[in-house]
């Protein structure tokens, strides 16, 4: 997820102690004051964009003395001229999920997501291919915090990759109180930085 595009980009800025800043610009900010917004990034190095919003934004910054970043998260996600694009190897990370899925003997990867954004589609998207490729059967499984009593239950002797870690402390709460032990009921990994999965019991397996 984007939290943990920034859990990431902050822990890499202190071990090679750069200077980051945040800021908050909305598109709604640029088109009322564009002169403004440009004049915040102006002594600025680099500017990283965690995704494809602010369009309009990037492209009033071509030519300016910066290097604009955007983080694509898919590879699918549209290119784009006068900007270095880092993409997450989300098909290397794929392949490693499906191995360890073959080593622990399943067959089926459950690809759990909790909540609507359609960024996480995408990615259920993309990985299915992948999965499939190494000889897995893909389960797409989408639910609400509301749907987990009923969903939880199901997960049992499964392979789950759980697609949104920024709610995996609720899911453990959830867990918990369903007397339902990630790990052990059955198997949980993902993709996070580590920040995630921080003080969680069972500590879930996860890729960076």
């Amino acid at each position: 997820s984007f939290f943990e595009f920034y859990h990431g980009l902050l822990d890499k800025a202190a071990i090679d102690k750069i200077e980051i800043s945040t800021l908050c610009i909305t598109e709604e900010d640029f088109e009322k004051n564009p002169t403004e917004c440009i004049q915040k990034v102006a002594d600025y190095d680099v500017i990283i964009f965690p995704s494809p919003q602010l369009l309009k934004f990037r492209q009033a910054l071509y030519g300016k003395k910066v290097l604009i970043v955007r983080c694509s998260m898919l590879p699918t996600w549209q290119k784009e001229p006068n900007v270095s694009v880092v993409t997450i190897d989300y098909t290397n990370a794929f392949k490693q999920v499906s191995k360890k899925a073959i080593e622990l003997g399943f067959d089926k990867i459950s690809f759990l997501t909790i909540g609507d954004n359609p960024w996480l589609k995408d990615k259920s998207n993309f990985s299915k291919d992948i999965i499939e490729e190494s000889g897995l059967i893909f389960e797409e499984i989408f639910a609400h915090f509301n749907d987990l009593e009923t969903i939880i239950p199901k997960l049992k002797n499964k392979f789950v990759f759980f697609n949104n870690m920024v709610v995996l402390g609720e899911f453990y709460h959830e867990c918990s109180r369903l007397k339902i032990v990630p790990g052990k009921d059955f198997q949980l990994t993902g993709l996070c930085s580590g920040n995630t999965v921080l003080n969680l019991m069972p500590e879930p397996s996860y890729m960076k």
